[in-house]
């Protein structure tokens, strides 16, 4: 266990972080030194300290293993989502930075004049979590018999990030908590603490992550143990979080090329069944209406109508057309509202485009002059053909690439060059498939 310590956190700012050393190895030694460590001593990292390949900053402190403090102290090292000074649009970040560490194969946490206090987790590789404990990724596991896989019941949220930073959290955090409240599931956890936690993972998991470029990151709660598979027992919910790399090999090609939309026959699940507006993991009409979709033309999503005939969604985006300069999207008794439509909303107010929402049918795509497509991993993406002809010109339109634009001058990164950057590194590139992985 002998050698550095290494500290990432999030945006740190300037505050005494103790740390405690020893001067050797063997525990029978005891502690030798309290060590109080302040960030940032020259106004930017301490010394020996260096920027990960994120930007965030990495200190390495020379020192031998430290001693995990006694006492009930597992989950002090959380702190809270708040509104503070950060590059979020929205101003969010976190009101007390944590720095993270580990020493041997123990995980630590830091935070300004308290002492240190160990995670749960066991690994220095990728972090995931479930109800309260930090873990490797590698042994995330829930059981078969968990009622989210017997019966489908899963409520859920996707998350991605920015310069490894979670974006929008509480728009997706309010969501979240409207869905277990539709479903009638109370998490074991409070939200406050599973959204600090995800920031958290985001944060490690992107600076050890074996990739560079920015992650997907889920959260989604079950019911638990689904009795009839457990003896007649059932258990508390479970609440999961786990991250991966954004797979930008499937869409890094369409922000030029554009997606290729087809009705299906499969269409969405009534209200009777559930509310749209809850964002779950019931997807087996996804996955019908995408299979179909590609039978007609590989590589097309499905547009997913109601029964009535109004559209809906697609399987992984929200649907928005063009026509006359006015923005339409289907308003929420048609789909649910996405947290990148919302936020493409955003932009285009601010860049004067008009915005309404209205019922749509097929033969409103058919006639449109453009068709935009939000979601979480790829923001903005244009649907250039739909069942087998030209949208518009047949090329991304105007609109398209104003808002791209202002997506990319709001996060402070160029979504397209990532994107293709990132795919290059992940293998050939390809056109955006059929999906059956919303977010």
């Amino acid at each position: 266990m002998n050698g550095a310590v290494c500290l990432v956190g999030p945006s740190i700012s300037s505050g005494r972080f103790h740390a405690i050393n020893t001067e050797n190895s063997r525990a029978s030694r005891g502690l030798r030194q309290r060590a109080a460590l302040t960030w940032p001593p020259h106004g930017d990292s301490f010394q020996g300290a260096a920027r990960n390949r994120y930007g965030s900053p990495t200190a390495y402190v020379a020192g031998l293993p430290f001693r995990r403090p006694s006492g009930e102290h597992a989950h002090w090292g959380i702190s809270s989502i708040g509104r503070a000074s950060g590059w979020q649009p929205e101003g969010q970040g976190f009101k007390s930075p944590i720095l993270h560490f580990f020493v041997g194969s123990r995980f630590y946490a830091m935070k300004p004049s308290v002492d240190l206090a160990p995670l749960s987790a066991p690994s220095r590789g990728e972090l995931a979590w479930m109800d309260g404990d930090f873990l490797s990724r590698e042994s995330l596991f829930l059981p078969v018999g968990d009622a989210g896989f017997v019966l489908g019941a899963t409520v859920t949220e996707q998350m991605r990030t920015f310069h490894g930073r979670l974006f929008l959290p509480d728009a997706h955090r309010e969501r979240l908590q409207e869905s277990l409240a539709t479903v009638g599931i109370q998490p074991g956890r409070p939200l406050d603490e599973v959204f600090t936690a995800a920031a958290q993972i985001a944060v490690h998991n992107q600076a050890v992550g074996p990739v560079e470029g920015d992650l997907g990151l889920v959260i989604f709660v079950t019911p638990g143990d689904q009795p009839s598979q457990h003896g007649g027992q059932g258990s508390r919910p479970r609440t999961v979080i786990h991250s991966f790399p954004l797979a930008f090999r499937l869409w890094a090609e369409a922000y030029t090329a554009g997606v290729s939309l087809r009705s299906v026959s499969v269409r969405q699940v009534p209200d009777a069944c559930w509310p749209v507006q809850t964002k779950v993991r019931s997807r087996l009409h996804y996955f019908l209406a995408d299979r179909e979709a590609h039978a007609i033309e590989p590589g097309a999503r499905a547009v997913v109508c109601h029964l009535d005939g109004r559209v809906s969604e697609t399987s992984t985006a929200n649907i928005a057309i063009v026509r006359d300069g006015t923005i339409l999207t289907p308003p929420p008794a048609d789909a649910l509202v996405g947290v990148s439509l919302v936020w493409t909303k955003t932009l285009a107010v601010a860049l004067g485009l008009s915005w309404q929402a209205q019922s749509l049918s097929e033969a409103d795509l058919a006639n449109a002059d453009e068709i935009l497509l939000t979601s979480t991993p790829n923001c903005i993406l244009p649907a250039t053909r739909f069942n087998g002809r030209p949208v518009g010109s047949g090329h991304p339109g105007p609109t398209y690439q104003s808002l791209l634009a202002a997506w990319t001058a709001r996060v402070g990164l160029d979504i397209v060059a990532q994107a293709q950057s990132q795919a290059e590194s992940q293998g050939v590139r390809c056109p955006l498939p059929a999906a059956t992985h919303p977010g």
